[in-house]
């Protein structure tokens, strides 16, 4: 399995459009502030958009009080979609460190306290 597959964790789509539907909390999120956290052209931003809009994950509408501002809230569909991209992820990591012994561990611990700092 690779995040560049076109089915990431056999959904069907991109790693890019799961990472975006994974920002979307449940109050909603202003796309700007998607844009931000990940670091896309906006345009790339509005086609993946488009594409979660056609899966009915989520809804893309103005904000009330400025109408600049494009807030993205998760359908019913987007939340059971978001609650199952967690559970897969976690399944994975499961079985990538299940094989390791507690020593194996550690050293990957220590490894991404490095990657991190």
């Amino acid at each position: 399995m690779c995040a560049l597959d076109d089915d990431y964790l056999a959904r069907a789509r991109p790693l890019g459009a799961s990472r975006v539907l994974w920002e979307v909390d449940e109050a909603g999120v202003d796309a700007r502030t998607i844009r931000a956290r990940l670091d896309l052209d906006s345009g790339y931003l509005s086609r993946l958009l488009r594409g979660l809009e056609a899966e009915h994950l989520v809804e893309v509408e103005q904000d009330s009080g400025d109408h600049r501002v494009r807030v993205v809230r998760l359908t019913e569909a987007g939340r059971v979609e978001r609650a199952e991209l967690d559970r897969r992820s976690d399944e994975l990591a499961q079985s990538l460190l299940a094989p390791l012994d507690h020593p194996q561990r550690a050293r990957l611990v220590d490894a991404m306290a490095t990657v991190e700092r």
